[in-house]
Parts: C-alpha cells; sequence; structure tokens
C-alpha cells in the first residue's frame, strides 16, 4: 500500500491533540482549542476540527462548552489508527 505523508502528517497531530488534552484533564472547549492551536501551529479552525474528531472517536464529550475526557480512550485509539487503513 502506498505510503500518504499527509495522512500520516494528520495522524500524528491527532495523536498530539490526544496527548495535549489528556495533560489538561477537563477544561473549557475555548482553551483546549487555543492550547492545542498553539501547540501544533494550526489555526483555532483547524484545533477545533482535530477535538470535534476526537469526540466523534469518543475519546471525549463536549458538554456546554467544557471538554471531559472519556474512560475508554484505548478504543479511541484503536478507532484513529484504524482510520488510516
Amino acid at each position: 500500500m502506498k505510503r500518504n505523508p499527509f495522512l500520516e502528517q494528520r495522524k500524528m497531530r491527532m495523536e498530539i491533540t490526544k496527548k495535549i488534552l489528556e495533560n489538561m484533564h477537563e477544561c473549557s472547549l475555548a482553551k483546549a482549542v487555543a492550547t492545542v492551536s498553539i501547540n501544533l501551529g494550526v489555526k483555532e479552525e483547524t484545533a477545533k476540527g482535530y477535538i470535534k474528531t476526537l469526540e466523534k472517536f469518543d475519546f471525549l464529550e463536549i458538554n456546554n462548552g467544557k471538554i471531559y475526557l472519556l474512560s475508554h480512550s484505548q478504543s479511541a485509539s484503536h478507532s484513529v489508527n484504524e482510520e488510516d487503513k
């Protein structure tokens, strides 16, 4: 299978986003977006997209403008990795 550098970089950024959010624990969505944006050097809209993608993979939940990490993050990690196949 051909390597796709764009997907590999996106996967890497998603993994970094997960680690950033794990270190932040529960926080506001605005703070998470700003932190991810600064750490990855991406626009806030892109950072928000990464966070929303992680929500779709059940890694976290966004409720009333706050981010809550879900306890079954191992399945989320597996799902993100499966996206590349």
